[in-house]
């Protein structure tokens, strides 16, 4: 059986840009987590788009491929991109989740993570498509320093960008041995709670509700009243 939590706060901004969304059918479900781009204008409108057009989506869809999923998104970008105007360039990033009882997947543009527990280790976590990333690969910072790096929220793709968008996707995953934890955040959540953090309140917690309200204690204890809008979706899946 699949388990979820999920959370969202405007931190100091005036309105929440993020949207998330939880889509169920049959044994499955699909997580969506989307961040608007503060400065261009409708980032909510963009990020709620994309958040309700991979609901619509998935619960329509008869599979999962890898290339229906990239179709999605780039059907997505295309009408995000065709509802902006000269006042308003509005923008998103969107990170989603494939789950049932047996397997997974998942997919993502920007710099919205989805992280992989397995029995509370990290097993796999999206790159973001980020200029820090790039440093990340070129070998001037570690992945770690991506957090204070000085281009942090400079993406290199993003729903919206341009009219085309290629969507990273995961391979299927098997979850049918072991427990298996996904977290779906926006970079104002990720920011402040680490991946030795996320790990160890996790191993802390007897449900997602737990380890999501025991990540943002963390996330509340560093914020200097000025942080990013924060939004956060676990799924579980145990297996004991």
């Amino acid at each position: 059986m699949l388990y979820m939590a999920n959370y969202t706060n405007q931190g100091g901004r005036p309105y929440n840009e993020d949207s998330y969304g939880v889509f169920t059918k049959g044994n499955g479900l699909c997580a969506a987590v989307a961040d608007g781009l503060g400065g261009y204008g409708g980032g909510d409108i963009a990020s709620r788009t994309a958040v309700n057009m991979i609901g619509d989506f998935y619960m329509e869809a008869s599979d999962l491929s890898g290339k229906r999923i990239r179709d999605w998104f780039s059907q997505i970008n295309r009408q995000v991109y065709d509802m902006q105007t000269g006042e308003c360039k509005m923008k998103t990033t969107l990170a989603v989740l494939f789950a049932s009882s047996t397997q997974c997947r998942w997919a993502h543009v920007g710099d919205t993570r989805v992280y992989h527990f397995l029995n509370n280790d990290l097993k796999d976590m999206t790159l973001d498509h980020s200029v820090p990333q790039m440093a990340v690969f070129s070998g001037e910072i570690t992945q770690a320093e991506i957090r204070q790096h000085k281009n942090r929220n400079k993406l290199l793709r993003a729903i919206g960008y341009q009219t085309e968008i290629e969507a990273d996707v995961s391979t299927v995953i098997d979850i049918t041995r072991g427990n298996h934890s996904f977290l779906l955040c926006t970079d104002g959540f990720w920011e402040y709670v680490e991946e030795d953090e996320m790990a160890d309140t996790l191993a802390q917690s007897s449900n997602p509700v737990e380890w999501i309200n025991k990540m943002t204690v963390i996330l509340q204890s560093r914020v200097t009243g000025k942080n990013d809008n924060n939004t956060a979706v676990a799924v579980w899946r145990n297996n004991d």
